[in-house]
C-alpha cells in the first residue's frame, strides 16, 4: 500500500514539472497597446499678436477651449519677475481665445516635479534665451516627458525660444550666435526635442533690421546645410499636424 502511494505522489511530481508555469497576468479586454500620435504643434514668432494667430489656433484644437488646462513653461528666462509678467500676458491671450485663464498655470520646471505636466491638455513654451532654456530642459529630464507627451497627443506649443527646442536642434542659433550672443554658457550639446524636422528662425525682420550681416548669416547657413528655413516675422507662426507644415498667415 505505502509503495502504491510513492508511486502515484512521483508520477504526480512528474507531471507537475513537465507542466510549463507562467506568472503572466491574463490580459483583460481594456488592455490595449498605447498609441502614439504624431505630434500636434504650434509655432509662433512672438506669441499671438494678432488674431489670425489666435484664430489659426482655435481652428487647430480637436474640441472647444473651455475646461483645457494649460500648463506654462517661462524657463528661457531665469527672472522670477519675467516669468510671472510673460505668464500673466499669456493668461490675458488664452483668455480673449475662450479659455478659463484659472486653469492657466505657470509651471516652473526647475520647482515642479515634469511628470505632473500629464494633468495638462496643452504646453506652452514661452520665449527668451533658447540656450538656457534648453539647458533646463535636460538638467530637469523635462525634454524626455515633453516628448512622451507630444506622442500621447498632447498639444506642445511655443513661441521664439519655446517653438526652436520643439525642432532638431540650436545650430542656426549658434551659427550666428557671434551676432546675437545668445549662448554665453557655452553649451555644447545643441540636440532639441526633434518633434519636428526642419529648421525656423523667429523675430526675422525685426532681428535682421537690427543686427547687419543677420540675413547673409542665415543664407549661408542655409545654402551649406542644404535645409530650408522658415523666416518667421513675429506676426506669423506655423502649424504642424499630421506631419505638415501651414504657415500662418
Amino acid at each position: 500500500m505505502k509503495r502504491s502511494l510513492f508511486t502515484l505522489i512521483g508520477i504526480l511530481i512528474i507531471i507537475g514539472a513537465s507542466t510549463p508555469f507562467s506568472c503572466q497576468q491574463p490580459q483583460t479586454q481594456n488592455s490595449q497597446p498605447k498609441t502614439f500620435h504624431t505630434p500636434s504643434l504650434f509655432l509662433l514668432s512672438k506669441g499671438f499678436e494678432n488674431d489670425s494667430l489666435k484664430s489659426a489656433f482655435l481652428n487647430f484644437l480637436d474640441r472647444a477651449p473651455a475646461n483645457q488646462r494649460i500648463a506654462v513653461i517661462p524657463n528661457a528666462t531665469n527672472k522670477k519677475s519675467k516669468q510671472v509678467k510673460k505668464t500673466q500676458k499669456a493668461k490675458g491671450q488664452f483668455a480673449e481665445m475662450g479659455f478659463d485663464s484659472a486653469l492657466v498655470t505657470l509651471f516652473d520646471i526647475t520647482q515642479t516635479d515634469p511628470h505632473k505636466l500629464q494633468a495638462y491638455d496643452i504646453i506652452y513654451i514661452l520665449g527668451g534665451n533658447p540656450f538656457v532654456l534648453l539647458d533646463h530642459l535636460k538638467q530637469t529630464g523635462t525634454d524626455s516627458v515633453l516628448i512622451r507627451l507630444a506622442q500621447e497627443g498632447k498639444i506642445l506649443m511655443g513661441y521664439s525660444a519655446g517653438a526652436l527646442i520643439l525642432g532638431p536642434n540650436l545650430e542656426l542659433m549658434n551659427e550666428v550666435d557671434s551676432l546675437l550672443g545668445f549662448n554665453e554658457m557655452d553649451l555644447q550639446n545643441l540636440d532639441c526635442l526633434g518633434l519636428y524636422d526642419f529648421v525656423m528662425f523667429p523675430h526675422f525682420e525685426d532681428f535682421t533690421s537690427q543686427v547687419e550681416g543677420l540675413a547673409e548669416a542665415i543664407s549661408h547657413y542655409e545654402a551649406r546645410a542644404d535645409h530650408k528655413i522658415y523666416r518667421l516675422n513675429d506676426n506669423q507662426g506655423i502649424a504642424y499636424k499630421d506631419g505638415k507644415v501651414r504657415m500662418i498667415p
